[in-house]
């Protein structure tokens, strides 16, 4: 199976580059990484791109026989979340032939993950930013969305805007069982608790976006889990200026 797509305002862009092809941009030699796992890599390009490449070896077995690709569920989302009304990275190009696949966006100008943000900003800006992100992600659970990888770092400040990013794994929209609802908020409130500071606590806020006390109840018990869980990936980045990967 294969494919390859190209949002046509791009395609003189990455042919001026020589990135018009599924090869070309497959076998282009890695350079800024920032992000990288087994089989899988995030580069950013000198043209304000960035390009996430899977190889077979980031897929187990199960998911190679489903057929399941995460450029491929990517590049979906960000068209389905577009449609919503969401901010997302804007998409450039997908490919995918086999196991092999990649998927491009275009950066986010002056966007910054809203961890960092937040720790940048006085008592009054984080209380500021923890409502808009409460009632954005409220919004995104309720227009059928479910993130599953929820974390301040998936979403982006760019002035007044917030994105939504790292959209592999996402999915909708659809009805989904509260599970999946409780598992995205205690992810996202549980990655405000971990920073340690005594003003930015996300709850309060989400609270106040609605749900009743048992989804609440069930939330607190989420995160009181997450506090115990083991990361999935430790020492991954390449970029030895980057953080090490916590989730």
């Amino acid at each position: 199976m294969s494919n390859f797509e190209i949002t046509p305002e791009f395609q003189p862009l990455l042919r001026e580059h020589g990135l018009d092809s599924f090869d070309a941009i497959m076998q282009r030699p890695v350079e800024n990484v920032m992000r990288s796992v087994p089989g899988r890599s995030t580069i950013r390009l000198p043209m304000g791109i960035y390009l996430k490449r899977y190889e077979p070896e980031y897929y187990p077995l199960l998911k190679r026989l489903w057929h399941h690709d995460e450029a491929e569920q990517e590049w979906r989302m960000i068209h389905a979340l577009l449609r919503t009304g969401f901010n997302v990275p804007q998409p450039v190009a997908f490919g995918r032939r086999g196991a092999q696949s990649f998927v491009m966006t275009l950066e986010i100008a002056g966007g910054i993950d809203a961890e960092a943000t937040l720790l940048k900003r006085d008592t009054a800006g984080r209380h500021a930013l923890l409502e808009s992100i409460a009632r954005v992600s409220w919004r995104f659970l309720e227009a059928g969305f479910i993130h599953k990888d929820l974390y301040l770092r998936h979403i982006f400040v760019a002035g007044t805007e917030l994105y939504f990013i790292d959209l592999q794994r996402a999915i909708g929209p659809a009805r989904f069982a509260q599970r999946w609802h409780v598992k995205d908020l205690a992810a996202l409130a549980h990655s405000v608790s971990r920073l340690g500071l005594p003003d930015a606590d996300l709850l309060p806020a989400l609270r106040q976006c609605g749900g009743d006390e048992a989804l609440w109840r069930r939330v607190e018990a989420r995160m009181a889990w997450l506090n115990k869980r083991r990361p999935k990936y430790i020492g991954v980045w390449d970029n030895p200026e980057k953080s090490q990967a916590k989730y």
